[in-house]
């Protein structure tokens, strides 16, 4: 019976990793195998595998609550949104929530870090290059043979404050040491450039 239990958390385990499978049937399979295992263990609490797997189990589950508080925080919301905007107005919000993020965030280190942990600094160089075919921009201002200002001139003020904001993205979270040595050194650069 031990053996078969093992056998089975096992499968288990191994099913959790399944990258088709969503975090929460992850950490229920987790759940599940661990409990198996505490009871095998209760009963031969010399069984080294069975030890050996409920500590894998253990690393397993850190790693799935870690990930899924990760997804969760508003800095990685906030570059996800960015991400995946299709307007520049969009992008443009988003950036000044993430300015704030770094700029008023009690635990600006922290929140510098997850910003780099996350490909902040690569997503903002990449807006910082950007063209303006790349977004839809919306307009209602027509060209009127008196001069008003044209949309193509809009839009390039739109795409400047664009980059000026991700470029006061980057120099806020270049304001802490930890940050710059971890993500902006030399070794960095040429890892964004392979």
């Amino acid at each position: 019976r031990a053996k078969a239990t093992f056998m089975q958390d096992q499968i288990m385990i191994q099913s959790s990793s399944n990258t088709t499978t969503t975090p929460n049937h992850d950490t229920t399979k987790l759940n599940d195998a661990a409990k198996d295992l505490l009871t095998l263990l209760s009963i031969d609490k010399s069984n080294k595998d069975a030890t050996l797997l409920l500590q894998t189990i253990r690393a397993r589950h850190g790693v799935l609550q870690q990930q899924t508080a990760d997804a969760t925080t508003p800095v990685s919301q906030t570059l996800s949104t960015i991400q995946n905007a299709t307007q520049l107005t969009q992008v443009i919000h988003h950036l000044k929530v993430l300015l704030g993020l770094l700029h008023n965030d009690d635990n600006t280190i922290s929140t510098s870090m997850e910003f780099g942990r996350k490909g902040g600094v690569s997503q903002m160089m990449k807006l910082v290059q950007q063209q303006e075919h790349q977004y839809n921009i919306h307009n209602d201002t027509n060209e009127k043979e008196e001069g008003v200002q044209s949309s193509s001139f809009d839009a390039t003020i739109t795409i400047s404050k664009m980059r000026t904001l991700a470029l006061q993205v980057l120099a806020c979270a270049c304001s802490n040491p930890p940050f710059v040595w971890t993500y902006c050194g030399p070794k960095q650069q040429q890892q964004q450039q392979q």
